[in-house]
């Protein structure tokens, strides 16, 4: 009997020992990029393939009597699978119009844990934490069918380690327009003016500043398109703020978008009432123009062509405002620019026919204002003429 029970135990070690190697080698194989060809699960979800492996193994063997039916343990081990991958497809956005996905090449999360919760803190208590993406996104297709289909999410931050990538839901109203009186016809227009670039990028370091900035364009997307006085103030020094911070980035193309954003606002203040007022008119053209020049020509190609639309409609106001053919003039060599400017190489992985249509709507537009500007003009002298005849 004694030699019976020494025999079980030793099948027992062996069988441990056997099962362990076993697991440490299916943990390996699973969550090593050079065995799986690139392609790794987290080590999060390899534990839940594991796991039903592990019970088995305890139960055969400190329960050797019992026999379990494969069919069982098959079908364990597949729904064990497809709940995990489901769970780990979730994004919790319950509580945050902001998600922040699992770096590349960030398997443990170390790095992307750091980020969220240095976003957090600037985030503060007035705004909802950064929900947490368990998965790595690696292209700019993933991330907006990520964002597409998740009715809750604004924006998703996503990247590697060098590299953010910040990629924004699709408003309801992504090209609007501003209706517009026309002295010399006395006929109204309305050009368009974009609201929406599909992504903007800015690298990982420094974290401190990159979270900040972050922090204040992020703060913007999760606050509503407000109608009153208040809203638009604290939407405007947000993007103040975001713009105006100094750091040793690698790149300062993702400034360029705050300055975007608060110069469309400065626009909209121009034209609200029934006056043009020409001070905010002037601080938004200001704010185009160093917005572009934060851009390098192969930065981000359709925040470019957004900001030379928006400051095209901004000098087409000021033109018909002054009655200057030269500024009109200048407003439609902005809008002949969009198509240079978005159909870059780079503007390929997005879908830019919006921008393209409201840049040709707005050269044509200005086109056919200055043909009619210099028949009135004509008119006007044939006029004078005939009152000097006279």
């Amino acid at each position: 009997m004694q030699y019976w029970n020494k025999k079980f135990k030793k099948q027992r070690v062996f069988r441990a020992v056997l099962f362990a190697t076993l697991l440490a080698l299916a943990f390996i194989i699973l969550t090593t990029p050079s065995i799986m060809a690139d392609r790794v699960l987290e080590p999060g979800i390899a534990q839940y393939y594991i796991f039903p492996f592990l019970v088995l193994f305890l139960i055969i063997t400190f329960v050797p009597n019992k026999i379990i039916p494969l069919s069982v343990v098959s079908l364990a081990v597949l729904a064990v699978g497809v709940t995990s991958l489901w769970s780990f497809s979730l994004v919790p956005t319950a509580q945050s119009s902001v998600a922040l996905s699992r770096l590349s090449s960030d398997l443990h999360e170390v790095e992307t844990t750091l980020l969220r919760k240095k976003l957090n803190h600037y985030f503060g208590e007035k705004l909802s934490p950064v929900a947490r993406f368990y998965r790595s996104i690696d292209s700019h297709r993933e991330a907006f069918k990520l964002v597409s289909e998740q009715p809750d999410l604004k924006a998703i931050i996503w990247g590697n380690q060098q590299q953010l990538v910040v990629s924004f839901a699709k408003p309801s109203e992504s090209i609007s327009s501003i209706k517009l009186e026309v002295p010399w016809t006395q006929k109204s227009i309305s050009p368009k003016l974009v609201n929406y670039v599909p992504a903007i990028s800015l690298s990982t370091e420094p974290r401190d500043a990159t979270s900040h900035f972050l922090s204040y364009i992020l703060g913007e997307v999760h606050q509503d398109e407000g109608s009153s006085l208040s809203e638009r103030q604290l939407q405007q020094s947000r993007l103040y703020g975001a713009g105006n911070i100094l750091s040793p980035w690698r790149g300062l193309g993702h400034l360029a978008y705050p300055l975007w954003r608060v110069a469309d606002l400065h626009l909209q203040e121009a034209s609200l009432g029934p006056v043009l007022d020409r001070g905010e008119l002037g601080c938004a053209l200001e704010l185009y123009t160093q917005a572009a020049s934060r851009l390098q020509p192969q930065d981000n190609p359709l925040l470019r062509a957004a900001i030379f639309n928006n400051k095209g409609v901004a000098l087409l106001i000021d033109g018909l405002e002054r009655g200057s053919l030269d500024i009109l003039r200048s407003a439609r060599q902005h809008f002949l620019h969009i198509r240079l400017i978005a159909t870059h190489p780079g503007a390929k992985q997005f879908k830019n026919k919006e921008i393209l249509k409201a840049g040709r709507f707005n050269s044509e537009l200005t086109r056919k204002l200055i043909n009619s500007y210099r028949g009135s003009s004509k008119k006007k002298k044939a006029r004078a003429k005939g009152k000097v005849r006279k």
